[in-house]
């Protein structure tokens, strides 16, 4: 009994080893929701808006709290309204800036479960700023 013993609980404490070590690495591999943005509310009117494309590009902009009539307007083809810019995700942050006639902008975010801590620092003031941004899935 002994000898059993000892083999059954080498299997469960390599299996406890790997569903860690996967765990982990499914944990760093998470990436932003294209579903729907990332929000967070300035006032009981306005929002800063985050939207992150499959294609690697990014729309900063403010909006009204008025999140379902977002999708019609925060889109691609209307970028150039906007500010926007390219990220590259790497585990679950990215770093990247966006650029437009109302100026230029840096981020840095990290993703931790649905939300988004994001530090903002304008290029024009130099002032920075970290929140927490919430998502808002569009496909509700």
């Amino acid at each position: 009994m002994g000898i059993f013993y000892f083999y059954e609980m080498k299997k469960i404490l390599l299996f406890l080893l790997f569903g860690s070590i996967l765990s982990v690495g499914i944990a760093q591999n998470c990436k932003p929701d294209f579903t729907g943005f990332y929000y967070y509310k300035i006032s009981d009117d306005n929002s800063a808006v985050l939207r992150f494309f499959e294609n690697g590009e990014v729309i900063a902009t403010t909006s009204s709290n008025k999140y379902d009539e977002v999708e019609t307007y925060f889109t691609l083809e209307r970028k150039d309204l906007m500010l926007h810019g390219k990220y590259k995700w790497k585990k679950c942050k990215s770093s990247f800036k966006v650029k437009g006639d109302t100026g230029e902008q840096h981020y840095n975010v990290e993703k931790k479960g649905e939300n988004m801590v994001v530090t903002i620092t304008d290029k024009g003031s130099g002032k920075t700023v970290t929140q927490t941004y919430s998502f808002y899935n569009l496909t509700k």
